[in-house]
């Protein structure tokens, strides 16, 4: 869904504003009078107390129900000093007006002694000096507004205090009351934090501090600009008439836990452009992010933990780097592969932990002695074979409580105790059997001399064995597997201009989020991956009605080694253009169990089609394969392709259709291999059940040149 334009709304605000007089007083913090209370209260005038030679404590003003009205004509706050508001019971909110000509200097602490929300209401600027801070429980809200409104008929004015009419009603919420141009502003150097809400509402607002609301809302709104250096919220909001520049952005939850009673949101609106030079990120399950401008948007990486993104750009480009809508959890589980005793040489073990989830990163924590040269040690299940180390240098290399990780590779040292190296396999680590989904783990250690037979193999020692260097830690396996906790969010990206983008994650262990980008300029993007493990793929759809649309790989697969999976997610890539792509992979396969249909691909352009591999095939190795996805390609110049497979196949179960194949060109057709086959290719009980081969259509205005045409039905029956 599209992000409704708001920007408009800021000129139908109802609050109003007066002309900037003297302005803030940002580089003098010898200021006039700190606190000078103005009479426009009468016998409810504010009161100052002087509770020692650093703090004052603000009390009196006029009382209606749970509002507290205070008046002043100057208010400051001086470097190490502090000012408070006193909180009388029923108290829930404290409104403060400044009626003099001069901006209100914050440079110490300003509080309440309560819980009550704060309004700091001066039409001349308020800033915040660097050594500032707040000690507000509740919520603070600054803005250089004329007056705030009470209700229908209820005024609080700094400008024009006598038709002020003092009311028992909640104060309207700045963000939908308005701004009038002026040129008073809201400036911040400081670390600000707030127990609630943090609001501001000026013409312009500029954070080179920090703005932080852990247990609420930030909202911002603009009349001109907002610029800011960091920001931390549950939920945030900012509107500028003009352009939006952000730092750092964090959204965070309560306890960072998932059942936050804060929907987490975070929603930027410019009139102009937006930029970001940091990065927008969340430790919040779920976060809408909107980003909307008329012109153009340039940021960085955004995270939304499973969130939507949506980005609009009316009239001009869209330039981002990352963009991450997954929500995974990594959880580590050790097996104690000695349990059983020492063993020497060979070893299989079985485990049964839950291991049902992807397979992130494993390691392997090993205690050996007297390993010779030329040793090999390896690492294997029933289906990959992996050597984790092809040999040592000289001899006696003792490995004490070495721990082996898959992220690198380093040789071995001569005769090194402990062995610090650490191994990179050359394929994903496969420690689970097809026929058993708890687990299986089988080390060998074998010594070899002169890369001859095998001779006795070297001591591996559990944990509380004596070693030669002590008390042996013992053999472990180590793995790290990750889990979704909800579907991948949605991209959608629409801009009127030219559309360049980092890589695109909405992958998910369950289904992946969909992926949208739409312009009439050119799409550039790195990576994009709407892929899943045990559910569906998201599809991926990329449309130019003009430009160009240049990717490099796109996967919207799904794959599972012991489940069953969804479908793959289509790819749909439509350019008035040329397309120019890496890998397309819309494929549905398991290994153990059924798989889903393949995704299916359309490629439309109006000058040239060049891609790499294509792949919507389905595969099964023991259960049931899905239908290949069909593939539908025409460009109104060259189509140029390397291998196309739509095939569905199965090793010992049941094959469906092929999804066929429709190749279309104005000019010429260069592919490699093509294959929409339905294959069984082994059944040791039964014959194998196959579909039908896909059927293949080649139209072209040139030459047409292909290697391999393959749309056969085909099964084999062990003998």
């Amino acid at each position: 869904m599209w992000i409704v334009p708001q920007w408009q709304r800021l000129v139908n605000l109802q609050i109003a504003i007066g002309l900037f007089a003297n302005g803030i007083l940002a580089n003098c913090p010898s200021v006039l009078a700190q606190i000078k209370p103005d009479n426009t209260l009468g016998q409810e005038n504010s009161v100052i107390n002087k509770v020692d030679n650093l703090k004052d404590l603000i009390t009196g003003g006029a009382t209606r129900g749970a509002n507290l009205f205070h008046s002043f004509d100057n208010f400051n706050v001086g470097t190490g000093k502090s000012v408070y508001f006193a909180n009388p019971g029923g108290i829930e909110n404290i409104l403060t007006r400044v009626t003099g000509g001069n901006a209100s200097n914050i440079l110490g602490k300003l509080g309440v002694e309560g819980t009550a929300n704060l309004f700091l209401i001066n039409p001349q600027g308020i800033y915040f000096g660097k050594d500032a801070s707040l000690d507000i429980k509740g919520s603070f809200t600054a803005t250089t507004a004329d007056a705030i409104k009470l209700g229908e008929s209820g005024l609080f004015s700094a400008t024009e205090p006598a038709k002020s009419n003092l009311l028992n009603i909640q104060p309207g919420a700045l963000f939908a009351n308005a701004i009038k141009n002026q040129q008073a502003k809201i400036e911040n150097q400081a670390n600000l934090i707030t127990g609630k809400d943090l609001k501001f509402v000026s013409s312009n607002i500029n954070s080179s501090g920090v703005l932080s609301a852990p247990h609420g809302k930030i909202e911002l709104a603009s009349t001109g600009n907002i610029q800011i250096n960091q920001l931390t919220a549950q939920v945030a909001r900012l509107t500028a008439n003009q352009n939006i520049h952000y730092g750092n952005i964090s959204i965070v939850a309560d306890d960072n836990t998932a059942d936050s009673s804060i929907n987490p949101i975070l929603s930027l609106t410019a009139g102009k452009q937006i930029t970001g030079t940091g990065n927008i990120t969340t430790t919040a399950p779920g976060l809408l992010v909107n980003l909307q401008a008329k012109d153009n948007i340039n940021i960085k990486d955004i995270s939304s933990k499973g969130g939507n993104i949506n980005i609009i750009s009316e009239n001009g480009d869209i330039i981002t780097r990352i963009l991450d809508t997954t929500y995974n959890i990594y959880q580590t589980t050790t097996i104690d592969i000695d349990e059983g005793g020492t063993f020497t040489g060979f070893g299989e073990f079985t485990f049964n932990s839950d291991l049902i989830d992807p397979i992130k990163e494993v390691k392997v924590r090993l205690s050996a002695s007297n390993v010779i040269s030329n040793s090999r040690i390896t690492l294997y299940s029933s289906v990959l074979f992996l050597r984790l180390i092809n040999s040592t240098e000289n001899n006696l290399a003792n490995f004490q409580d070495t721990l082996l990780t898959d992220s690198g590779s380093t040789p071995i040292s001569s005769g090194s105790t402990p062995f610090n190296g650490i191994f990179q396999p050359d394929e994903p680590l496969a420690i689970l059997n097809r026929r058993n989904p708890n687990g299986t783990w089988n080390l060998s250690i074998f010594s070899y001399e002169n890369n001859n037979s095998a001779n006795t193999a070297p001591t591996v020692y559990k944990a509380g064995d004596i070693a030669p260097w002590g008390i042996a830690t013992g053999t472990q396996l180590i793995i790290t597997t990750s889990r979704s906790l909800g579907a991948g969010g949605n991209v959608n990206l629409k801009a009127g201009g030219k559309i360049s983008t980092g890589d695109i994650n909405s992958s998910s262990n369950v289904n992946a989020g969909l992926i949208n980008l739409k312009t009439n300029d050119n799409i550039t993007t790195g990576n994009i991956n709407s892929s899943s493990i045990l559910g569906n793929g998201g599809n991926i759809a990329l449309i130019t009605n003009k430009g160009n649309i240049t990717t490099r790989n796109l996967d919207s697969s799904t794959y599972s080694q012991v489940r069953n999976t969804g479908n793959g997610g289509g790819m749909t890539l439509s350019a008035g253009g040329d397309i120019t792509t890496q890998n397309l992979d819309s494929s549905s396969s398991s290994d153990s169990g059924n798989a889903g249909n393949g995704g299916g691909m359309t490629l439309s352009a109006g000058g040239n089609i060049t891609t790499q591999n294509l792949n919507s095939s389905s595969f099964s190795d023991s259960g049931i394969a899905g239908n290949g996805g069909r593939m539908i390609l025409s460009a109104g110049g060259d189509i140029t392709t390397q291998n196309l497979d739509s095939s569905s196949s199965s090793f010992s179960g049941t094959a469906g259709n092929g999804g066929g194949m429709a190749l279309s060109a104005g000019e010429n057709i260069t592919t490699q291999t093509l294959n929409s086959s339905s294959v069984t290719s082994f059944s040791a009980s039964e014959l194998g059940n196959t579909g039908n081969g896909g059927g293949m259509t080649l139209t072209a205005g040139g030459d047409i040149s292909t290697q391999d045409l393959n749309s056969s039905s085909f099964s084999r029956k062990e003998q």
